[in-house]
C-alpha cells in the first residue's frame, strides 16, 4: 500500500515536533533546572522556621555554613552551585570531612542574617553571571545573576550591567543591619567587583 504524500509529511512534521520536546524537556530538567535557586529559597526559609528564625552559619565561614545546610538534608549540591558548577568540592567535603574555601564557591551566601532581616538584603545569589540566566539559559542574551532575598522575599535576578548599583545598594542594607562594613563588602568582592565599584 502506498503511504499518502500528505500522510508522510504529517509524520515527518509530528516526528520533529516530538524531537523538539524531547530537547526541550532535557534542557529545562536535565540541564537548567539542576542549579534552580527555588529550592535553596525555599529550603532556607523551612530552615529558618525549624532554628528559631536564624539562616545556617558557621565559624569557619560561608561555604561551611552552606555544607552543614547539605548535611541536615535542606539541600543538595547541585542547588547551592551556580550554572557550570558540578559541585564536586562540596561532594568531597562530604566525603572526606574537610572544610570548604569560599573562593570555590559558585554562589554566595551572606550570613548574619535571619527572617526579619530586610527583605531586600541578598541571602544567596550568583557569584558570576550566565547568559540569559538559569532559568532561561542560552549562548546569547545578557548575562543575569540570580539571587534569593532574606526573609521570605523572594527571588529576583539582576543583569551582570546593573550588578555593581544592586552592589552598592547590598552591602549599605549589610551594614543598616549590623554587618561589618568589611564583611559586607567581602560578599560582593567575591564577584569580581572593586572597592572603588562598592562605594558611591
Amino acid at each position: 500500500m502506498k503511504i499518502p504524500r500528505w500522510l508522510k509529511a504529517l509524520l515527518g512534521a509530528g516526528s520533529v515536533l516530538v524531537l523538539l520536546l524531547a530537547g526541550f524537556l532535557w534542557f529545562e530538567f536535565g540541564f537548567v533546572h539542576q542549579h534552580c535557586i527555588v529550592a535553596p529559597s525555599i529550603a532556607l526559609q523551612v530552615y529558618a522556621d525549624e532554628h528559631g528564625g536564624r539562616y545556617p552559619e558557621n565559624p569557619r565561614g560561608f561555604g561551611d555554613a552552606l555544607l552543614d545546610f547539605i548535611k541536615t538534608d535542606y539541600a543538595t549540591p547541585m542547588q547551592l552551585v551556580a550554572p557550570g558548577d558540578d559541585g564536586h568540592f562540596f561532594t568531597e567535603a562530604l566525603a572526606t570531612g574537610s572544610h570548604v574555601d569560599e573562593n570555590l564557591c559558585t554562589r554566595v551566601y551572606v550570613m548574619g542574617l535571619n527572617k526579619q532581616s530586610d527583605r531586600g538584603i541578598a541571602l544567596l545569589f550568583d557569584r558570576y553571571g550566565c547568559p540569559g540566566g538559569d532559568h532561561f539559559r542560552s549562548h546569547w542574551g545578557p548575562k543575569l545573576r540570580e539571587v534569593v532575598l532574606a526573609g521570605g522575599g523572594g527571588m529576583v535576578q539582576v543583569p551582570d550591567s546593573q550588578w555593581p548599583a544592586f552592589a552598592r545598594r547590598q552591602v549599605k542594607l549589610l551594614a543598616k543591619a549590623g554587618l561589618p562594613m568589611k564583611t559586607a563588602q567581602y560578599y560582593y568582592l567575591m564577584t569580581g567587583l572593586s572597592l572603588a565599584d562598592l562605594r558611591d
